[in-house]
């Protein structure tokens, strides 16, 4: 497919990332004393001010802006659906399934802690048209068997269903769960690439999506090496059981390295080398985040359009709002700015 097809909305998602906040906008926010201060600022803001429409200018609590944060999020993702060709809707599934995964994941820490408390779900008509969750049941999920009821239909069913303990209990381990998720989540993400795209726009997609996997893995690993020494047998239990560039063989020899400093070596050393050995983050998860938010940005200023350019900018938008929400909540709790992963980008 040419890219003339995809010419109309790789026009307008520039254009609104033009109105994305600037390093300078970033250091104002992180001087700020309060939330209500943050919201008055963002009211200035253009990629912002959406979210500012129905927000008091008196009093707003932490709470709120962040759910305005991300209802402004959905409804532009909504706004720019109705531009996109239909590979690039195929893609948005990709948003779909993460939320979904991240509400069930959300449902199961509520469920394994007994908080009677359901989070509002935020959601816009398109997601709830693509989701496969029965979103109400999920909310009203009081045992791992009614959470499983509410996914059926989706990805995510039968991954789940399969860790059904033979426990009285019947709840499997976070963790595992929350892998067993991701992975399926990679497979899909895979198969649509795999069969929406071709050619060079398939071989870059893939390799993005390697390069997710490969650095999630090393993550988890290395989360597991600073913490938790000692753990090896949990290490190969932390894998998303999806190799691309890195193999198992190298991630056990990343948790048996002597130290840090050992490990950092092989990642340098590894096919991701520049990714470690141009850039010195406090957080392990940072690596990941400068990965995603590089191949994102240069898919969406590339002068060639394809069916990824409006979801590279959505994704960079959630990147946005991630980092302000992040932002929002050191000022609410009165932390220092780099108590967040957030990279300062």
């Amino acid at each position: 497919m040419g890219s003339s097809e995809y010419i109309a909305v790789g026009c307008k998602v520039k254009a609104l990332y033009g109105r994305r906040l600037k390093p300078e906008d970033f250091e104002r926010l992180n001087s700020m004393k309060s939330v209500p201060e943050i919201a008055s600022y963002l009211r200035s803001c253009p990629g912002w001010q959406g979210a500012m429409e129905n927000l008091s200018e008196n009093e707003v609590h932490r709470g709120e802006l962040e759910d305005a944060l991300k209802i402004q999020v959905l409804e532009e993702s909504a706004r720019i659906y109705s531009f996109m060709t239909s590979s690039s809707k195929r893609l948005l599934l990709f948003f779909i399934h993460r939320m979904d995964l991240n509400r069930i994941l959300a449902a199961l820490r509520r469920i394994q802690s007994g908080s009677a408390s359901v989070p509002t779900a935020l959601a816009t008509d398109l997601y709830r048209r693509y989701s496969r969750i029965d979103h109400e049941a999920l909310d009203r999920a009081s045992d791992f068997l009614s959470l499983l009821s509410a996914v059926q239909g989706s990805i995510f069913y039968e991954p789940l269903r399969a860790l059904i303990s033979s426990e009285a209990s019947g709840t499997p381990d976070y963790t595992k769960a929350s892998l067993a998720l991701l992975g399926v989540y990679y497979v899909s993400m895979y198969k649509t690439i795999t069969s929406c795209t071709k050619g060079g726009e398939r071989e870059l997609l893939l390799k993005e999506l390697g390069g997710s996997v490969d650095l999630t893995n090393a993550v988890n690993v290395m989360r597991v090496k600073k913490y938790y020494p000692g753990s090896e047998e949990s290490v190969y239990s932390l894998l998303i059981p999806k190799f691309f560039r890195l193999k198992p063989s190298f991630f056990k020899a990343l948790y048996e390295s002597a130290d840090m400093a050992g490990a950092f070596a092989l990642l340098g050393a590894s096919p991701y080398g520049r990714l470690f050995s141009e850039n010195h983050f406090e957080y392990i998860e940072q690596y990941q985040m400068l990965w995603n938010y590089t191949f994102d940005r240069k898919q969406l200023l590339s002068g060639t359009q394809t069916a990824y350019t409006p979801i590279a900018y959505i994704s960079l938008k959630m990147y946005e709002m991630q980092r302000l929400i992040n932002i929002i909540e050191c000022v609410r709790y009165g932390l220092p700015p780099s108590e967040t992963p957030y990279l300062a980008i």
